[in-house]
């Protein structure tokens, strides 16, 4: 009886008789018969580590989170840290219009130079103030 070499016994053991045989159906199934990934326990060193190294996110933050880069990963935090997300409300806080503040040396910037005789675009690119800004200063002054 002639003996195989060990590496013809690994591919007879995996590939049956042919090297470049692939049993697809058959990885399939065990691919499928895997367990997916649980969230971990509440007892867990990873959950411990995390309460311990992080603060707590706040309901609004992980929404906004959501939003922005989708919802990935937020029921796990919210699993970890404990948090509620029953009371978060959806809108995001709005300010007021926004107004802008001229400021005195600004104003007097431009004063110095339109006595100098420099029009108001040229004003406005050399301060990197809108055009229109200018000419509310010399209009107010």
């Amino acid at each position: 009886m002639k003996r195989k070499q060990p590496c013809q016994l690994w591919m007879s053991n995996v590939y049956g008789s042919d090297p470049t045989f692939y049993d697809f159906e058959v990885h399939l199934r065990t691919s499928r018969a895997m367990r997916r990934p649980t969230p971990a326990d509440s007892d867990s060193a990873e959950v411990l580590y995390w309460q311990a190294a992080f603060d707590a996110p706040s309901p609004e933050a992980l929404h906004r989170h959501a939003q922005r880069f989708g919802p990935a990963m937020v029921k796990e935090t919210v699993a970890v840290f404990g948090v509620d997300l029953r009371n978060v409300v959806a809108a995001p806080k709005t300010t007021g219009k926004r107004t802008r503040r001229t400021t005195e040396t600004l104003k007097a910037k431009v004063l110095n130079l339109h006595e100098r005789g420099v029009i108001p675009a040229a004003i406005a690119d050399q301060l990197n103030v809108s055009d229109r800004r200018v000419k509310e200063i010399l209009r107010a002054a």
